[in-house]
């Protein structure tokens, strides 16, 4: 009877499957070795040192020879140590060697074949050993043949996984970026983003400056200036170093007005005031520029401002006829005015009843006295005048004419005397009134060079420049030291 052969000619591995004691068989026709039906076995079911149990499925190990590969290590299953006593190049202490089927040379899966091709310091991806799970436990080099690539290298924008975690150009290798024209690391407040791989070369908006860059941030308020930028230290040029217009350097806005001084490049004309900066105002009446355009209190209400008087002497009183109406007073003037003597600080205003008048080109405060010779006396406290033959009372100096028409001063006896010569009648003062007082005529004469203490029962006066008008009678002025009695009265 004629056979077919094609009929039982194997087509697909699956047509060579036979039973488990076969082992692994291929349909492959034309290996050596192939059976009449093309297939051949790939891999025994079991190995040399084991039986085969079709019953059971399963290998048996026998022990009769515990070393059937010949490596010199007993199997595991006789109470070796050798993971694969069918091969002899698998036993304990054997050199593990890089090969792409992962065999575990030295029966140990936490070690595998060391190579590293590129002298980057990490083993190469492709050298692994099987873990007992299953897992693979590898070399960490993705691509031994380039030593920038390895697990430690940052990863850049080039389409390769330059740190081998599997992800292509992440971490910062691509993002969004910001023209840097003065290269300080931010940049422009508001400039147009660029998304993707940061570019290689500088924006071109930057018009071709060699600074220019490229920066993760737009926070730069002045990207033409590379001290200018968000954290800069504030100095005074009148700029805002640090992007941040509340913060000023020492010296560069001391009023805290929001600009800096001219001093810094800044256009504040008055540091010192914290109203005044450019546009500010209303003018507040203070002689100060509000506005910054160069003109002081214009347009404020008159009825703000003050008139000031001219103080030539410095005596705090200025004179009554040198007068400005401002805010402020300018240098050298004041608000007291009435200075009798605005050429001499000893000569201030006069508190009535003494007046300012003037003797012998000499303007001074006191009251002008004129007594007729032998015949009048003068009470100081009152101001009045009281004739020789009149009563007694309210007497206190008199004028007695000598030779060569000499005169001399009386006091009364509710008066005394003292003497001072030669004195200014405007140096004399209340502390010109300690000493030794007398009574009586003074035996010496009156002369323009002396001034008089005299003290009566009530206060103190100085009496001075004395002269003689003629048929009037002699005239002299007199003034109270300190504080007058209640009831002074000027003479004259």
């Amino acid at each position: 009877m004629e056979t077919s052969d094609a009929a039982t000619r194997c087509e697909r591995d699956e047509d060579c499957r036979g039973s488990f004691c076969d082992g692994e068989r291929r349909c492959l026709a034309s290996a050596p070795g192939a059976d009449a039906r093309g297939c051949i076995t790939t891999r025994a079911a079991c190995g040399v040192a084991e039986i085969c149990d079709e019953v059971m499925r399963r290998c048996v190990r026998t022990c009769e020879n515990p070393d059937a590969d010949g490596d010199g290590f007993a199997a595991i299953e006789c109470g070796g140590n050798d993971c694969d006593d069918s091969d002899p190049n698998r036993f304990p202490g054997n050199m593990e060697v890089c090969d792409v089927d992962h065999v575990d040379e030295d029966c140990d899966p936490e070690t595998f074949g060391y190579r590293d091709a590129d002298g980057d310091g990490f083993p190469d991806a492709r050298c692994c050993n099987a873990r007992p799970s299953g897992a693979l436990h590898c070399g960490t080099d993705c691509d031994d043949t380039r030593p920038s690539i390895n697990p430690s290298s940052p990863d850049t924008c080039n389409g390769i996984d330059d740190d081998c975690d599997g992800i292509i150009d992440e971490d910062g290798a691509t993002g969004v970026f910001f023209p840097d024209c003065d290269g300080d690391g931010f940049g422009a407040l508001g400039a147009a983003p660029f998304e993707g791989c940061m570019p290689s070369g500088p924006p071109a908006a930057c018009g071709g400056r060699d600074v220019a860059g490229w920066s993760t941030n737009a926070t730069d308020c002045d990207d033409t200036r590379a001290s200018v930028f968000p954290g800069a230290a504030e100095v005074c040029d009148g700029l805002d170093n640090d992007c941040d217009p509340s913060t000023f350097a020492i010296g560069e806005d001391d009023d805290g007005d929001g600009f800096a001084d001219v001093a810094c490049g800044g256009d504040d004309c008055d540091d010192d005031c914290p109203t005044c900066f450019p546009g500010g105002g209303p003018e507040l009446c203070d002689g100060r520029d509000q506005d910054c355009d160069g003109l002081i209190d214009e347009g404020v209400d008159p009825t703000l401002m003050t008139t000031f008087y001219r103080d030539a002497d410095g005596d705090g009183v200025g004179d009554s006829t040198m007068a400005m109406t401002l805010c402020v007073a300018p240098a050298g003037y004041v608000t007291a005015r009435d200075d009798c003597d605005d050429g001499d600080a000893r000569v201030r205003a006069c508190v009535a009843p003494p007046r300012c008048l003037s003797e012998r080109d000499d303007r001074v405060c006191g009251c002008r006295a004129q007594l007729l010779n032998n015949a009048q006396w003068l009470d100081l406290d009152t101001g009045t005048v009281s004739l020789v033959t009149a009563p007694s009372g309210g007497r206190d100096i008199m004028l007695e004419q000598g030779t060569f028409a000499q005169m001399y001063l009386l006091t009364s006896t509710g008066a005394e005397y003292r003497r001072y010569e030669p004195a200014d009648f405007r140096d004399v003062d209340a502390t010109y009134a300690t000493g030794a007082f007398v009574r009586g005529t003074d035996p010496m004469p009156w002369t323009a060079a002396t001034v008089y203490v005299i003290r009566t029962g009530s206060g103190v006066y100085k009496l001075g420049y004395f002269d003689n008008p003629g048929s009037g009678g002699p005239r002299f002025i007199y003034a109270p030291l300190g504080a007058p009695p209640a009831g002074f009265a000027c003479y004259q």
